[in-house]
C-alpha cells in the first residue's frame, strides 16, 4: 500500500477515482454520544420517546442489545474504540497519559487506505494531547480552552475549571453546525467522520423545548449542576432533564443524517452510533460515573446502518464490547485492521449470520482506584473483580445472574466453585494481557525482552511470530 506521504499517492487516488473505485467504498460517520445509557433510548425499550432518530437508525440497520463499554469514563473508552485495545494495552487509562506513537488507530488505517478523515469533538477529555487526533486530517474541538484550564498547561491534566466549563456548555448545535459546514464545503468521499456529542454528560441543562419535554409542569431552577459535588442531588429526583438532553442530542443526530441525505450520501454510508459509557442514578448507591462497573455505566447503545451490507431491522443479543468496533468498521470498508487489534470483525453478524459462541465483554476502571476493577460480561453471568494484590496478581470476585438479577442487587455465593474457577481464568487472562502489553513495540525502541515461558504462550496465541 502506498503511504499518503509518497509522491505517487495523489496519482493513485486519482486513478482509482477515474475507475470508480472510491465510489464503491462507504463513507463512515462514527457518532459517539457521551454518557448515553442504552436503557434510556426508546429502541432499547425505554418508556419515554427520547430517541426517534436513533430508533430509525435501528429499524434500518442492526442494533446490538448487549453492548458494553471498555470503561466507565470517556478517555479509556474512546481510546479502545480507536485502537481495538483494552485499556490495559493502550494504557491511556488515566489523566496525564498519552497513546504511544507506535499504536495504530482507526483513523490512521482509514487515511492510509485513501480516506479523508475528520473529527469534531467537544470537551477536555478528547483533547488531541491524549493521542485521539492520530490519523485525522482535521481534528476540531468545538470548545475553546486556554492553558489556564489545565494543570501546568498540560492538556492531559484538565482542571476543575475545564471540567466545569464543559459541563455547563450546550454544545450539540455548535458541533452540528461545524459538521454540516464541513460536509457542505470540504468533504470528499470516501471519508471517515468522527462526531462526539457531549450534552448528555452532566450537567443536565437541555435547551428549550427539551428542558420541559418530559416534565412540562416543572417550575424549578434545579438543573443537576455540579453533579459530582452537589449534595442536594438525591435518589428521589426525576431524570427528566437527562432524558431531555438525550432528546436534544437525538435531534442533532437527525440533522446530521439529513445533511448526509442532502448530498446523496446516506445510502452509501456506514453509520455507526454508540456511547463511551452510561450514568448512575443511585441504583447502586452512587451518581454519575467513574466510580463503578455496574451495568448502568457500562451498557451502551451500538447501532450499524448500511443498506445492502447491514441487515435491516435486526437485533443481535451477542455480548460485545467496544474492542470490536474498530475491526468491524474497517472490515465493512474492506480494510485490514492490523495484527494489534484485539477485537473481532462482527461483519458476519451485521449480515445476519450467527455470532461466535465465545464472545464476552471486559471492562476496566483504574481512575480513582488504588488497584484496578474489572467487569466481565458473559451471556448469563456478570462478574465484578477487584484486584487485591498486583504482585502476584490476586482477584476478589463476585458474580450476578443477569437473568434473575439484572439490576445486580444480589451477588451469588462468593464461595461458589464457579467464582473460584472464573477468578483463576480471569487472572490468567489478565496476565496474558500484561505479557502482550510488554511485547508491544514502543516508539523509539524495541519492546522489553520476554522470558521464555511468556514468549512460548504469546507465540501459541499468535501475538508474535
Amino acid at each position: 500500500m502506498i503511504s499518503r506521504a509518497h509522491p505517487l499517492f495523489a496519482l493513485a487516488v486519482a486513478i482509482a477515482a477515474c475507475r470508480g473505485e472510491t465510489t464503491r467504498r462507504p463513507n463512515v460517520p462514527l457518532i459517539s454520544i457521551d454518557t448515553l445509557r442504552a436503557d434510556h433510548l426508546s429502541c432499547y425499550g425505554y418508556i419515554r420517546p427520547t430517541s426517534p432518530n436513533i430508533d430509525r437508525l435501528a429499524r434500518e440497520g442492526t442494533l446490538f442489545s448487549r453492548a458494553y463499554s471498555a470503561s466507565s469514563w470517556t478517555i479509556p473508552s474512546h481510546m479502545t474504540m480507536f485502537t481495538s485495545l483494552p485499556p490495559l494495552l493502550h494504557e491511556v487509562d488515566n489523566v496525564g497519559r498519552r497513546l504511544d506513537p507506535a499504536r495504530v488507530t482507526l483513523a490512521a488505517r482509514f487515511r492510509d487506505a485513501g480516506y479523508q478523515t475528520a473529527a469534531f469533538v467537544t470537551g477536555p477529555t478528547l483533547h488531541p494531547a491524549f493521542g485521539f487526533d492520530r490519523g485525522f486530517d482535521l481534528y476540531h474541538n468545538t470548545m475553546a480552552f486556554t492553558d489556564e484550564d489545565f494543570t501546568n498547561g498540560d492538556p492531559t491534566r484538565p482542571t476543575q475549571v475545564a471540567h466545569r466549563k464543559s459541563h455547563h456548555a450546550v454544545t450539540g448545535p455548535t458541533v452540528r453546525a461545524a459538521v454540516e459546514g464541513w460536509l457542505d464545503a470540504d468533504a470528499r468521499p470516501p471519508f471517515l467522520l468522527f462526531v462526539h456529542l457531549w450534552d448528555p454528560h452532566y450537567d443536565y441543562i437541555p435547551p428549550p423545548p427539551f428542558d420541559t419535554r418530559f416534565d412540562p409542569s416543572y417550575q424549578g431552577t434545579f438543573d443537576f449542576s455540579d453533579l459530582e459535588f452537589n449534595l442536594a442531588i438525591n435518589p428521589s429526583m426525576p431524570v427528566a432533564l437527562y432524558d431531555g438532553e438525550i432528546a436534544a442530542t437525538d435531534a442533532v443526530v437527525g440533522d446530521l443524517l439529513a445533511a448526509l441525505a442532502r448530498h446523496g450520501w446516506l445510502d452509501h454510508t456506514l453509520v455507526v452510533l454508540t456511547s463511551d459509557h452510561g450514568e448512575q442514578f443511585f441504583e447502586d448507591g452512587d451518581k454519575g460515573h467513574l466510580t463503578s462497573l455496574y451495568d448502568e455505566v457500562l451498557h451502551v447503545p451500538l447501532v450499524f446502518r448500511l443498506p445492502g451490507a447491514v441487515r435491516a431491522g435486526q437485533r443481535s443479543d451477542a455480548v460485545v464490547d467496544s474492542v470490536h468496533l474498530m475491526p468491524t468498521i474497517l472490515g465493512v470498508a474492506g480494510i485490514d485492521p492490523g495484527r494489534e487489534a484485539r477485537g473481532r470483525d462482527l461483519g458476519p453478524v451485521l449480515r445476519g449470520g450467527r455470532p461466535p459462541a465465545d464472545l464476552w465483554a471486559l471492562s476496566e476502571l483504574t481512575l480513582r482506584q488504588r488497584l484496578p476493577l474489572y467487569a466481565a460480561r458473559l451471556p448469563d453471568r456478570k462478574y465484578l473483580a477487584r484486584v487485591t494484590e498486583k504482585e502476584p496478581l490476586s482477584l476478589a470476585v463476585v458474580s450476578y445472574d443477569v437473568h434473575a438479577d439484572p439490576e445486580e442487587q444480589h451477588p451469588r455465593n462468593p464461595l461458589d466453585a464457579e467464582e473460584h474457577a472464573f477468578a483463576d481464568w480471569l487472572t490468567t487472562h489478565l496476565r496474558t494481557l500484561e505479557a502482550v502489553r510488554r511485547a508491544l513495540p514502543r516508539a523509539g525502541g524495541a519492546p522489553a525482552p520476554l522470558d521464555e515461558e511468556t514468549e512460548r504462550q504469546l507465540r501459541a496465541l499468535g501475538y508474535i511470530d
